[in-house]
């Protein structure tokens, strides 16, 4: 289902059709298959994938530089679609998320054995989908390899920051402390690394420069973050799903560490130790008001940071599709 923000730039629903083709073909090669129930889970995995953005930021990125559109169409489903299926499978059952875009999550459905070999499947599909596609570009043997690399790194990346993660939740559950800091530079390999990484595959199909193509990477850092953030957020302001299951949130840690030896800090904590949906949610939210404010002032900030990415940019061939990398701010705002 596309998004508002496809829906109201005309260059991106073209490139939403050429993606979904191709997903298209890949969903068909998987029925095909002489046991069709064997690759269910897989299939599930990229239905409820929930950010149709994210398979069009190499065509974005490659949009303003390159000059054939058809030649990054791989890029997009490899980034856009299966390895954000893999990472959002797994990421859903480390976060123990029963529901995703009204659909029930690869793990609640199939067991968790169904959920991380679905997204082992996909990521190695992701990496031979890779090796094709720079054979058909025919790029010269170190532009193959540093796409090689990429999908290397952000795979590890991803493995990363979800280790990152059980750790943080780990000394929180134990009645630890973590700062600000920690938590987004985790944020930063588990859930920016998604935004960074198809973003620079764009530039680098295209030939980019170097100093073009580290500020693309800083803009999808910067970008991704806020939208981590905002995210977290949103969990608080609802059920505040990670309390429950006690995982850390950056609210929550946020709270802790400005609560800190108060009767508020002993609430939270009293939630975290007994993981219980029977609390007073309300109590919570107001609590944590503090916390949610400041970091509203740091999604703002990167917001701010990743406008001067786009201002930075030089050697843009098609001006006009630096509104729709400003555009892309708007998933944040």
């Amino acid at each position: 289902m596309k998004s508002n923000y496809i829906s109201k730039n005309e260059n991106l629903v073209e490139y939403y059709k050429l993606v979904q083709i191709a997903h298209e073909q890949i969903q068909t090669e998987y029925r095909k298959d002489i046991i069709p129930d064997i690759y269910a889970p897989v299939l599930l995995s990229l239905e409820i994938v929930d950010r149709p953005e994210i398979s069009l930021l190499p065509f974005i990125s490659y949009s303003l530089f390159g000059d054939k559109l058809e030649s990054i169409v791989p890029q997009g489903v490899i980034y856009g679609k299966l390895l954000w299926g893999a990472g959002r499978t797994v990421d859903d059952l480390l976060d123990q998320d029963t529901h995703k875009n009204g659909s029930r999550t690869t793990w609640n459905k199939y067991g968790s054995n169904a959920a991380i070999l679905s997204s082992l499947e996909l990521t190695s599909r992701a990496a031979s989908y890779l090796i094709e596609t720079n054979k058909s570009l025919d790029f010269e043997n170190e532009k193959s390899d540093t796409l090689l690399n990429l999908i290397i790194n952000h795979i590890g990346e991803t493995m990363y920051g979800e280790l990152n993660a059980i750790i943080l939740d780990k000394r929180i559950s134990e009645g630890g402390f973590v700062s600000e800091d920690e938590f987004i530079n985790m944020l930063r390999y588990k859930v920016a690394s998604w935004f960074y990484n198809p973003l620079i595959s764009g530039c680098l199909v295209a030939r980019v420069s170097e100093k073009d193509f580290n500020i693309m990477k800083e803009f999808g850092m910067n970008l991704g973050i806020a939208y981590a953030i905002l995210n977290e957020i949103k969990d608080a302001l609802g059920d505040f799903h990670d309390i429950m299951v006690g995982k850390a949130n950056i609210v929550l840690t946020t709270a802790l560490n400005m609560t800190k030896g108060t009767s508020e800090e002993a609430v939270l904590r009293g939630i975290v130790k007994n993981r219980s949906s029977d609390v007073d949610l309300e109590r919570v939210r107001k609590i944590c008001d503090g916390s949610i404010k400041r970091l509203r002032g740091v999604i703002e900030r990167r917001i701010s940071l990743a406008e001067k990415n786009i201002f930075n940019l030089d050697g843009v061939k098609y001006p006009s599709a630096r509104n729709e990398m400003q555009d892309l701010l708007s998933l944040v705002k």
